[in-house]
């Protein structure tokens, strides 16, 4: 599997979502992923880090990322030639492919065509990018489009968390005869049932902190026209390019520290503590291909309050939580109130039961398996 995003030391979140998928995928099959991270303030010419576990080999290689006015140029060869050293490490332990899975596009799908031919073995793509789903990919040029029309024809399969992703993508004519919905993972934890004595209701937010995707501003407005004495906090999860805005959105209405509180990165197993330690969450982006954080909460018994915005729809029900449109200050304010006095009344280990019957490591593992299986028996 070759993944363009992937839990490393510099940011231990991203792409935490292709982490689980290969945990899953090797509870049936022999994985090795290799990920090629950039890092300006790299000093030697490759740094590897390897993690070798059963049923899984996690080889992350770093190269120097280049900030000049060449780095388009640059580090593409750099990121190339690192791909080459990765590939010469997995051929020296014998990792040999039956097959290869590029995890979102585009370089990655140009590396596993180019391995495809070169050894004479089916290649898939698994896709979540949101752009599909805005108007950036509209945005690429023709050559890029043509390229990624180019790679999604010639993939065996390809795999997306969920519908409305694969109807976007179709629309888009990116056309392959094999699309299948494969959805994310999530844990199974153990459910704690919170009997909290505290004055305040505990609200968690987690994402990037890119607002024109994610909306956490209409979050912090909401907020600020709350009528007084509604006491609550709002612990907020990520960093992203507009992290100084929105403490600054916060500071401006005196909410900073006070009512909302910016607790930056977190690892996944930090993330789950704060969900079981809340009693809803809330996830006001304007588009998601899947929202692992809505089903994340859900396993740990917590209801939801999301927008319509793309995935949540597929598995959100009126007994984990509530939809409302993007973008609806007035919805939202009305829906997060409403959530402040009724989160009691969801069914915690329903709402668990349910989320971990849908998004299970076994029952996704099964489902690549079953895909990986028949693109080998086709090749």
């Amino acid at each position: 599997m070759i993944a363009k995003w992937y839990p490393n030391p510099d940011d231990p979140q991203l792409g935490v979502f292709i982490q689980k998928h290969a945990q899953a995928i090797s509870r049936y099959n022999d994985v090795s992923i290799l990920y090629i991270h950039a890092d300006p303030l790299q000093n030697e010419k490759n740094k590897i880090i390897e993690v070798d576990e059963s049923g899984l080999y996690e080889l992350i290689v770093f190269y120097k990322g280049d900030t000049s006015i060449f780095r388009k140029v640059i580090n593409p060869f750099r990121y190339f030639c690192s791909v080459k050293k990765g590939i010469k490490i997995l051929s020296d332990k014998k990792r040999n492919p039956d097959l290869l899975h590029s995890y979102i596009l585009t370089r990655t799908a140009m590396v596993c065509w180019r391995l495809s031919n070169k050894y004479k073995i089916p290649f898939i793509i698994s896709e979540q990018w949101s752009g599909f789903l805005t108007a950036k990919y509209s945005g690429f040029s023709w050559l890029k489009k043509y390229i990624i029309r180019f790679l999604i024809s010639r993939s065996a399969a390809v795999t997306c968390v969920s519908k409305v992703l694969a109807k976007k993508m179709n629309e888009h004519g990116l056309s392959n005869s094999n699309y299948q919905i494969i959805p994310n993972v999530i844990e199974t934890p153990d459910i704690k049932v919170k009997q909290s004595f505290s004055d305040y209701v505990n609200v968690l937010l987690v994402a990037d902190l890119v607002d024109d995707i994610k909306n956490i501003s209409g979050v912090i407005s909401m907020i600020s026209g709350l009528p007084p004495g509604v006491k609550f906090r709002l612990n907020i999860i990520g960093r992203g390019r507009d992290e100084i805005m929105l403490k600054n959105l916060a500071r401006q209405y005196n909410l900073l520290d006070k009512t909302i509180f910016f607790l930056g990165l977190k690892t996944n197993k930090e993330v789950y503590n704060y969900l079981q330690d809340s009693d809803f969450l809330i996830m006001n982006s304007r588009f998601e291909t899947f929202s692992l954080i809505c089903a994340e909460a859900m396993s740990c018994g917590k209801p939801v309050l999301a927008t319509r915005c793309g995935g949540p729809e597929e598995f959100v029900t009126d007994k984990t939580g509530i939809l409302f449109k993007p973008d609806d200050n007035e919805e939202l304010k009305e829906k997060f109130l409403f959530m402040l006095d009724h989160y009691r009344e969801y069914n915690a280990l329903q709402i668990s039961d349910y989320a971990n019957q849908l998004f299970s490591s076994e029952s996704t593992g099964e489902k690549f398996d079953n895909l990986y299986q028949s693109v080998v028996k086709a090749q």
